[in-house]
């Protein structure tokens, strides 16, 4: 994206974003986990890094990308399965 990365922007914000720019990244990533959970997958790999944005200040426009740990999960593969017991994953006790 021509933007960048969200953790570019935080970082060129002292890590943070007020209240209400949070609240506008966060629905958009949960927009887009929701439709990759409708569609039979889990990203796992969930990060600023991996966040997309138009501008540094056009939140509006955040993206879920970097889709190369995503895994598919159904009725015979749970996404805690999925998430818990990959080689690459940090122990849930430890994240």
């Amino acid at each position: 994206m021509k933007g960048g990365m969200l953790a570019s922007v935080l970082a060129a914000r002292d890590g943070s974003l007020p209240e209400a720019e949070a609240r506008v990244v966060g629905r958009r990533i949960l927009l887009g986990l929701r439709s990759m959970h409708a569609g039979g997958y889990a990203h796992l790999d969930v990060k600023p890094d991996n966040i997309g944005v138009e501008g540094a200040g056009d939140l509006d426009s955040a993206v879920l990308m970097d889709f190369d740990c995503s895994e598919p999960v159904g009725a015979a593969r749970s996404l805690w399965v999925v998430c818990c017991h990959r080689a690459d994953c940090i122990p849930c006790e430890t994240s």
